[in-house]
């Protein structure tokens, strides 16, 4: 509509030197008025299809800008919360201090355990009546315990946590087809699983030996059952730690 307004004022003016005022407006004959008019519609079909290509090509840089910004990786979407989770300490128990017993069902209630750590050495974990005991019914020294924690630990040495819950998963059984990269394990329990484990774990590992092996609770759904081993006690190491 502006465009046509424009032409009907230079028409009326005549004030435009780029095209000659009466040969727009001004026509001789029926014939030339005719095409003088197809003109003006074509130049205002013209200029209408420049201004919708600029339009589209706006339109297009909003929405590649959108998408900029949508997959920007440091946009908060209202996700404040930390998920970082603490790996548990792992590690075999050196001494259990003053353990306390539910007289009726003998279950641990509250003690103080020292374990070795490969991360942090010596560590102090307080076991208490909210502390989840999973796997084993109890432990003892020597046994390979994961202590699930919140990630404080004190400055003191040793330096001390609290346990939230303490893991002590293990198998007993006989050694069969010992392999470089691990064996199968005989089990009462279980029946057979397969045992997977590093090196320098089987050094002192042989066939027919019976061997304790302690893991963090996963076993494979598979034919046999596949763990991953944390700690192998062999009659020789049994030996060394009496």
């Amino acid at each position: 509509m502006g465009r046509l307004l424009f032409l009907k004022k230079f028409c009326a003016t005549g004030n435009f030197s780029a095209i000659r005022p009466s040969y727009w407006c001004t026509p001789k004959n029926k014939e030339d008025m005719k095409m003088k008019k197809l003109m003006i519609w074509l130049l205002i079909a013209a200029l209408g299809l420049t201004g919708i290509a600029l339009a589209d090509g706006a339109t297009h840089t909003d929405i590649s800008t959108h998408t900029d910004i949508s997959t920007n990786t440091n946009l908060n979407h209202g996700n404040d919360k930390d998920e970082t989770v603490i790996p548990p300490l792992q590690g075999t128990i050196q001494e259990i201090i003053d353990p306390q017993y539910d007289e009726e069902t003998e279950a641990l209630l509250s003690a103080t355990l020292t374990m070795e750590t490969e991360e942090f050495g010596l560590v102090e974990v307080h076991f208490t009546e909210q502390t989840l005991l999973e796997g084993a019914e109890d432990f003892a020294v020597g046994d390979y315990i994961f202590v699930s924690y919140n990630g404080m630990m004190t400055r003191s040495l040793p330096p001390q946590v609290t346990a939230e819950k303490v893991t002590a998963y293990r198998f007993t059984g006989t050694v069969s087809q010992l392999q470089d990269d691990g064996f199968l394990l005989t089990t009462e329990e279980a029946g057979d699983v397969w045992v997977r484990a590093l090196s320098e774990q089987l050094e002192t590992v042989e066939d027919g030996q019976e061997v304790t092996v302690y893991f963090d609770g996963v076993m494979t759904m598979s034919l046999p059952g596949q763990i991953n081993a944390a700690w192998i006690v062999t009659p020789v190491d049994a030996e060394a730690q009496a």
